[in-house]
C-alpha cells in the first residue's frame, strides 16, 4: 500500500497504516461479518465511554475536595504556623509545607547547620583529604560532609554556601 501524500510505503501499526517516509496516518476499515459483532462493538464503546465519563467525574470531585481542603490548611497554617498546623492535623511537617507554600508567617527552617558551618566544614575536608576525621572534628556525619563537599565542589565554591 502506498501514501496518498508522497507515494511512500506505508507499514502496518496495529490498527493503522503509517508512511515510512512522511508519517502520515491511515485507520484500518472495520469490516463486520454479521449485525451481532457489530451490536457488540457498539456496545463497547458505550461501556468505554461511560467508564470515561465516570472517572472524570470522580477526577473532578476529588480535585474539588483537595483543593478546599488545601485552602483549609492554608488558613491554618496563617494563624497556627506549619509546625502547629500539623500536630493539630496529624499530618506530615513536609506535606502541610507543600500545601501551604508560601503562606507561613514563621520561617521554616529545615537545616540544622548554618551555611558559614557548611562552607568552613567543606574548606576543612578537602584541605584535609579525610572526610571521616572531618566528621569526628567537627561533631557530623560523614555523609553530611560528603554532601557539603560535594556541593562546594559543583558550585566550585562560588556563593555556595552564603
Amino acid at each position: 500500500m502506498t501514501c496518498i501524500k508522497c507515494e511512500g510505503l506505508m507499514l502496518i501499526h496495529y490498527d493503522e497504516y503509517i508512511c515510512s517516509n512522511c508519517g502520515n496516518i491511515k485507520h484500518k476499515r472495520t469490516y463486520f461479518r454479521n449485525t451481532t459483532m457489530r451490536r457488540q462493538v457498539e456496545e463497547t464503546k458505550k461501556r468505554n465511554e461511560a467508564e470515561h465519563k465516570r472517572i472524570q467525574s470522580n477526577m473532578k470531585r476529588r480535585h474539588e475536595r483537595f483543593y478546599t481542603r488545601k485552602e483549609e490548611i492554608k488558613d491554618l497554617v496563617k494563624q497556627y504556623g506549619i509546625n502547629g498546623t500539623a500536630r493539630m492535623l496529624d499530618m506530615p511537617r513536609s506535606s502541610v509545607g507543600l500545601l501551604a507554600k508560601g503562606v507561613s508567617p514563621r520561617k521554616w527552617n529545615r537545616g540544622k547547620f548554618g551555611k558559614e558551618f557548611k562552607l568552613k566544614v567543606a574548606l576543612y575536608a578537602i584541605k584535609a583529604k579525610n572526610n571521616y576525621y572531618t566528621a569526628k572534628k567537627f561533631k557530623v556525619s560523614r555523609g553530611a560532609v560528603q554532601n557539603w563537599v560535594r556541593e562546594y565542589k559543583q558550585h566550585e565554591g562560588i556563593e555556595w554556601g552564603l
